[in-house]
């Protein structure tokens, strides 16, 4: 007990240190009421951010597109840094046709993640609407090699098909061709791709590319009319047309009430029974084709020049040469009756083209045959 009469001197030495931890006591306490509350005000922000968002995502399905660009403003003014906030309003600007505000947003968020494959994906597209090409391949690219956080290979795969369009639009089909022939080896195996790639090829003249991805497209169980359609389309890109013929059969019998289908292969059919060049015909043959390929031609070529006032020198002399070619006999024709034939038809058709160039051709089966055989 002999601490009681040194009470006094305990208190004035410790009370100072008391008070001090008190004091950080007290601080700690504010800090972690503070931080509680400052967590609750965020959880709050976020929590309200998040329904704004979905009201605007709503609205947005519902396509009333000015509402829901105030409610997607609304959610991003609440959280600011959320990407995906970001991306939603530069959408629905674009789809308002407010493309330079939603550039700018669409920018800053590439300037804080430039790997943004979607962000690279809508620039490009913005890009492309004001016809800024460079810097519209630039973003396609950059999309296609950028971070997509959601089935990646095929939205890399989606964006270089629509690259591929973006250049054949705009007159660059060698290079659109490029980019399919790159993805080409990347492409999964699903029908889905392949029919896009096939058709593509087809569209942008590489048939040669198409017909194999056709066949493997043909060889499914459930292969469509149309999967044979192209193909057949392809073939007769070749002028490959005994193929073609048969590739429409078939697209007919699993749709018998396709009138193209039908008109095709009508046109495929009068293309063969016309054309000199298939092989095995007897050199009587060949004649007969040609003599009636020049007949239809001449046919063409008088109805050009009797619809001027003044037609060329050289369409008169080419039609009349081929009306003398037409008149002269032959008993025995041989091949080079054949040949006479086919350069009174080069004559023919050379003039035609030149003289009555926007004059349309309803003679299909002539067209295209006098085009080749004329080349």
């Amino acid at each position: 007990m002999d601490w009681i009469p040194r009470l006094p001197e305990l208190v004035r030495r410790w009370g100072g240190a008391w008070a001090t931890l008190l004091t950080f006591v007290s601080i700690a306490a504010l800090f972690v009421i503070t931080g509680f509350l400052t967590r609750g005000y965020r959880v709050q922000r976020a929590t309200l951010a998040r329904q704004e968002f979905q009201e605007a995502e709503r609205l947005s399905a519902e396509r009333r597109y000015t509402q829901s660009l105030e409610h997607y403003r609304a959610a991003l003014s609440l959280s600011r840094d959320n990407t995906a906030y970001v991306l939603a309003l530069a959408r629905t600007l674009v789809q308002l046709g407010q493309t330079k505000e939603a550039a700018t947003y669409l920018s800053e968020t590439l300037r804080a993640d430039p790997t943004n494959g979607q962000a690279n994906l809508m620039m490009a597209r913005i890009s492309a609407e004001q016809n800024d090409i460079e810097s519209s391949m630039t973003y396609y690219h950059r999309a296609i090699f950028g971070y997509w956080p959601d089935d990646p290979v095929n939205k890399r795969h989606q964006v270089r098909l629509e690259l591929a369009d973006f250049l054949a639009e705009n007159g660059a089909i060698k290079q659109a061709l490029s980019e399919l022939i790159a993805l080409e080896s990347e492409v999964p195996e699903t029908p889905y791709m392949k029919r896009q790639m096939a058709d593509r090829f087809l569209r942008y003249g590489m048939p040669e590319r198409a017909i194999p991805l056709y066949r493997e497209l043909a060889r499914t169980k459930d292969v469509t009319a149309d999967t044979y359609a192209g193909l057949g389309e392809a073939y007769f890109d070749r002028a490959q047309y005994h193929e073609a013929l048969n590739a429409y059969g078939r697209a007919r019998t699993l749709d018998p009430h396709n009138l193209e289908y039908q008109e095709r292969s009508n046109l495929i059919a009068e293309i063969l029974s016309l054309d000199p060049a298939i092989r095995r015909l007897s050199t009587r043959e060949q004649y007969r084709r040609t003599t009636i390929l020049l007949e239809r031609a001449t046919g063409v070529l008088r109805e050009c020049v009797e619809s001027m006032q003044q037609p060329p020198p050289s369409a008169i002399q080419a039609l009349a040469a081929g009306q003398a070619r037409l008149k002269a006999r032959v008993t025995r024709p041989d091949s080079e009756a054949v040949e006479l034939n086919l350069f009174a038809l080069d004559k023919v058709w050379t003039a035609r083209n030149e003289t009555c160039p926007q004059q349309p051709v309803t003679d299909k089966a002539l067209s295209l045959l006098a085009e080749r055989l004329t080349q």
